[in-house]
């Protein structure tokens, strides 16, 4: 059926589709990974990041609790399993 200026706005909202039938959503730019310590390797902090305004790997200094002081601790990634 073509449109048609003249008809009313109830039967154009009849042929207009559901809201997101069609529609894809954005795939996130944001990616989750672990931070783990890098002196006794225990996993302890888990977080995300924007994979666009940072593609290189993660490094901060944090509390380990296993080590009871401040070390620094790098990205890893996450086991899906």
């Amino acid at each position: 059926m073509p449109f048609d200026a003249s008809a009313s706005p109830a039967t154009i909202r009849l042929f207009r589709a559901p809201f997101g039938a069609g529609c894809i959503m954005a795939k996130s730019n944001r990616d989750l990974f672990k931070l783990s310590c890098e002196n006794c390797g225990k996993d302890n902090y888990v977080t995300d990041k924007n994979k666009r305004n940072m593609p290189e790997k993660f490094r901060i200094k944090k509390y380990c609790p296993k080590c009871r002081s401040h070390h620094v601790h790098k990205e890893g990634k996450i086991s899906k399993g």
